[in-house]
């Protein structure tokens, strides 16, 4: 298979690598120089070998990009790309959907389109994640341009009809710096997905994901049960040619890439974006509908705590009296009160009294050039602050960790996990100021499933939370 080749045959161009900045509070950004190569990728992948990609682009829920694919499968390119979005930073996968035909444009229209991101996923955060894979895997100097370069000598016996991804490896297997990711229960691949794949879009996997979000008779894992659940829903789909990766991305060539997140005006002339149908969201559309029939799936404590409180939230709203009201300060602005502290008694919410909670250790805090200089290198192009929710997209998976007490607050509008996981810290601050450790909470990924866990224990809303549920439940009567 052609997932599977080797790095001895890939014809390499001059490298272009420069030297990585060093985070010294002293060191200046380098400016931006390109070396010529016999054939020239471009600006972008000198941004590509200077800036680290943003593992969160995708959010949380997505399959991690070490989770291994099944033994033998036939995936369409739009379930590739909706389903598991992080194989875009596949070298294997790529080389078979740009020889197909695939490009950066049709790549970001479907994953925009197909997935609820918290920020639009732009063509040059597409083309940068897609230039490093290829030239971390050891096609250096490769752009979609010139990927002919390596792929003229295979033309004569490549098979588009080929769908399988029997043989593709993950990034850590190619330079064999990681571990593979563990199973994922097939329901997990739906969360944050807004439409599933339709008509020849779709083949088996679609309808795999589809089936273990309507049933509940097993927790079927992906990859682990793939063959054991497509022969208990009858056996594979015939591949016929509207399934090939070109017919797919001539469906594709003509759609538009969503429209810019919106931007939401904020005191002091500042601007943030934030696109509107991800930040309110927990989890996708599909899961949604599905969300009673369903059982609880394994699922990591942020999300799970997102979800729960959601549901005992919406409880909450739903049984208001017919004229608008508010909650206030952990009340029924109404007098609805009766209730146990801490409880949906009655289906009314009392925000239990908060309890001083330190993370397991005081973590050392990274110095402010370190994050000066990580926002420089990583942070979005349109945030002015090191230190706004939105600098990184939402909270960073790598250091140096940002302490949550500098950190500012989130818009009221976002709900988002990451911004309730502020907004605890914050109570946390206020409430328990005169401790050494107050402070000691960051956004490390540790910490953030910690908080996102106490969250869910204590059944833990903000008001702007309660704010939400209840003018959508306004907006629905």
């Amino acid at each position: 298979m052609y997932c599977s080749s080797s790095n001895s045959e890939r014809p390499r161009l001059k490298s272009l690598q420069p030297a990585a900045p060093s985070l010294r509070c002293d060191v200046q950004i380098p400016s931006q120089s390109i070396t010529t190569a016999t054939t020239s990728p471009g600006p972008i992948l000198e941004l590509t070998m200077q800036r680290t990609k943003q593992p969160y682009g995708f959010g949380p829920a997505a399959a991690s990009q070490e989770l291994p694919f099944p033994a033998h499968a036939n995936l369409t390119a739009a379930e590739i790309l909706t389903f598991l979005p992080h194989s875009i930073g596949n070298a294997d996968i790529l080389y078979r959907l740009v020889s197909n035909g695939g490009t950066r444009r049709v790549f970001s229209a479907i994953i925009n389109t197909q997935r609820l991101l918290l920020l639009q996923w732009s063509l040059n955060n597409c083309g940068t994640t897609m230039y490093k894979a290829m030239n971390d895997a050891g096609y250096v100097g490769w752009t979609v341009g010139n990927h002919d370069f390596w792929h003229n000598s295979k033309k004569a016996t490549w098979r588009e009809e080929n769908l399988n991804v029997a043989g593709c490896r993950q990034p850590g297997e190619i330079n064999g710096s990681r571990t593979l990711a563990p199973d994922v229960p097939f329901r997990n691949l739906a969360m944050d997905v807004r439409q599933m794949p339709q008509g020849h879009d779709a083949l088996d996997l679609t309808r795999m994901v589809q089936h273990c979000v309507q049933k509940s008779e097993k927790a079927w894992m992906y990859p682990r049960d793939y063959s054991a659940l497509l022969d208990h829903l009858g056996g594979p789909t015939a591949v016929t040619p509207q399934h090939y990766d070109r017919e797919v991305f001539k469906r594709w060539a003509d759609v538009e890439l969503p429209a810019a997140n919106p931007t939401l005006a904020l005191q002091g002339g500042q601007t943030r974006k934030i696109m509107r149908s991800a930040v309110v969201r927990d989890e996708s559309p599909f899961l949604e509908a599905h969300k009673e029939k369903l059982p609880r799936a394994p699922a990591s404590p942020s999300r799970q705590a997102i979800q729960t409180s959601k549901r005992r939230l919406s409880n909450s709203a739903k049984l208001r009296g017919k004229s608008k009201k508010r909650f206030e300060k952990g009340r029924d602005v109404d007098g609805d009160t009766d209730m146990d502290k801490g409880t949906m008694k009655n289906k009314a919410y009392l925000r239990p009294t908060a309890r001083h909670i330190l993370p397991p250790k005081k973590e050392i805090e990274p110095l402010p050039c370190a994050i000066e200089l990580a926002f420089r290198a990583e942070g979005m192009v349109d945030e002015p602050d090191a230190f706004s929710p939105y600098a990184f997209g939402g909270p960073r998976s790598a250091p140096p960790y940002r302490s949550l007490h500098q950190m500012n607050q989130p818009d009221g509008r976002d709900i988002s996990g990451w911004a309730e996981n502020l907004r605890w810290a914050s109570e946390q601050r206020s409430s328990f100021w005169q401790s050494a450790q107050v402070g000691a909470w960051n956004e490390s990924p540790k910490h953030m499933e910690l908080i996102a866990k106490i969250r869910q224990e204590n059944t833990w809303a903000s008001e702007e939370l309660l704010e939400h549920l209840a003018e959508n439940h306004d907006k629905t009567r």
